[in-house]
């Protein structure tokens, strides 16, 4: 029976993914479309084949697996202390040239809204107060110090190199020492280390660092917990662990708030059936919820301490805002008057005509979010209304919106930032720009002290070069991501049932509020890249005997 049900769940996520797949492709091809029985059929038949074809195939293969005999070998103690300086100072080498090529280091994206907020004294809570704060502290070191703040810059810069390769290290140091096996811890560092995405993000000045190594922390202290299995009310080494990093993890993510609650409220859904771990598990929901209680406190004293105006609220309705803007781009003809004047009062004429399918900012920006929280019955029954009227612009605004998490050949990301004239240098799938004359007001200027490399890394980062590289030009698109999570969940609950299920509803948890986001950036995966490597090595590896 267990060997059915799972055949069967990997046969249904094949299906899903395909089905996925073929639909926004085919909506990328021809822009609109209209779900008619010939259209769904396109999109359902090849699919549902695979899908049924691969829960067979994995049935049979299931029934023919031979199991191994544990191996008798006695492997070599891993020494903790050896194993981390040696991957820790590799990958402090490895990245400093990096450093050099963009001193002070990368100040991209959501760097420069920040800094404006630093220096008009206005802070808001739409990037993480606590980032906002710590740039501000560095900034002004950098000023006191070397009447510099470029060199403030570099020092965070460099402290963040520093936290990076210490956290990449203690997990890998973690697996190879859990799993006394050195070369897994190895296979580990190198991924960390050369994966290109960390090599760049490592020498960026974002909150997607801080979060990504709390999400990564988080997970392993979670299956270091579970796996060492010590079911006992007696405070753990990864007890601790698990408590900084969910509050890291609340407090550099405005969405990490509701992945923590939904990871807590699994937690204590799973609690009854943890049959012989109650125990265990009841203490891994103590310093979560302690975390979740630490989190909020600190996220309010960080408001008051900074005065800081509320975020708006309006990402939680990019996707409704892009269906409505949709249905007002192909239909505006149709409406009646009365329709397009409620529409219009809450998203601004402008906008609803800049509808862009892949990218809900043009929309999103003019939304008028408390018009909608004031009225929620008045707007849901618009909403639900245009709904029955063209389910088809609802179904296709999602596909369009979604279609960088959904469709594992999709590589939108790339050129997200395109502006009707191509995409701008640095703007690409790791964005790097660094916009001198407004950084120049505040003091920060950037001085490659490795121009050569700098050039290398541009190109690199500029256009699709990662297409063009085996293997990588799959790790560098969003979509493979969710299935790769999806089979792996699977997995765990054939060879584990519900066990090490705990780990993964954190991630699962941060997928959900990826979902109310605006759009798709590969940067916005980056916590599910740290992790999954951490997940898939607790799944399927098994412990190896140590010398006594």
């Amino acid at each position: 029976m267990k060997q059915k049900l799972f055949s069967f769940y990997i046969g249904f996520i094949t299906f899903l993914m395909l089905t996925f797949t073929f639909a926004c492709q085919k909506l990328y091809k021809y822009e609109n479309l209209i779900w008619d029985r010939g259209n769904l059929c396109s999109v359902l038949v090849i699919p549902l084949v695979c899908g049924i074809a691969t829960a067979i195939l994995t049935y049979f293969i299931l029934r023919k697996k031979i199991k191994k005999k544990a191996s008798a070998t006695v492997h070599k103690e891993v020494s903790f202390p050896k194993f981390f300086l040696i991957s820790f100072i590799g990958m402090i080498l490895l990245w400093l040239p990096g450093f050099l090529a963009y001193y002070p280091g990368i100040c991209a994206y959501d760097f420069q809204p920040q800094i404006y907020q630093i220096a008009n004294n206005a802070y808001n809570d739409h990037h993480p107060l606590i980032h906002t704060l710590l740039i501000e502290f560095f900034w002004d070191l950098g000023k006191k110090l070397f009447h510099s703040s470029t060199a403030g810059i570099a020092i965070f810069t460099v402290l963040q190199i520093i936290f990076v390769s210490a956290s990449f290290s203690y997990v890998s140091t973690s697996i190879a020492k859990h799993f006394n096996n050195r070369k897994l811890g190895w296979v580990l560092t190198g991924l960390f280390a050369l994966y290109p995405f960390h090599f760049y993000l490592s020498i960026s000045i974002t909150k997607d660092i801080p979060f990504a190594m709390g999400m990564l922390l988080a997970v392993t202290a979670l299956f270091l917990a579970i796996s060492n299995g010590q079911n006992t009310f007696k405070p753990q080494k990864t007890d601790f662990l698990l408590l900084t990093a969910l509050i890291l993890v609340m407090l550099f993510r405005n969405n990490g708030k509701y992945g923590v609650v939904i990871y807590i409220g699994a937690l204590i859904v799973l609690l009854p059936f943890m049959k012989g771990k109650r125990i265990l598990f009841s203490r891994l929901v103590t310093y979560s919820v302690l975390a979740c209680a630490i989190g909020f406190i600190c996220l309010e004293l960080l408001g008051s301490y900074t005065n800081a105006t509320g975020g708006d609220r309006r990402e939680m309705l990019s996707l409704p805002g892009q269906q409505i803007a949709r249905v007002v781009h192909y239909h505006a003809e149709e409406l009646p008057e009365e329709t397009i004047a409620q529409i219009e009062v809450v998203i601004w004429p402008s906008a609803l005509y800049s509808y862009r399918p892949d990218i809900a900012d043009p929309v999103k920006k003019d939304i008028i979010s408390w018009e909608v929280l004031h009225y929620p019955q008045k707007y849901a029954k618009l909403y639900l209304d245009l709904f029955r009227q063209y389910p088809d612009e609802y179904v296709n605004a999602f596909l369009a919106l979604y279609s960088g998490f959904l469709n594992p050949l999709d590589v939108s990301c790339n050129y997200i930032n395109d502006n009707g004239n191509g995409v701008p240098d640095g703007l690409y799938y790791i964005q790097t720009v660094f916009y001198d004359e407004d950084m120049a007001k505040f003091d920060i200027k950037q001085t490659p002290v490795l121009p050569f490399l700098h050039r290398w890394m541009e190109a690199f980062a500029n256009g699709t070069a990662f297409q063009k590289i085996p293997f990588l030009n799959i790790l560098m698109v969003p979509g493979v991501f969710l299935w790769a999570y999806l089979y792996l969940l699977g997995f765990s609950i054939y060879k584990h049932g519900s066990k090490k299920l705990l780990p993964l509803t954190l991630i699962a948890g941060y997928f959900l509020t990826l979902f109310a986001g605006p759009t798709v950036q590969l940067r916005y995966l980056y916590p599910v890249m740290v992790c999954l490597p951490v997940a898939i090595i607790f799944t399927f590896c098994c412990r190896r005997n140590a010398e006594k």
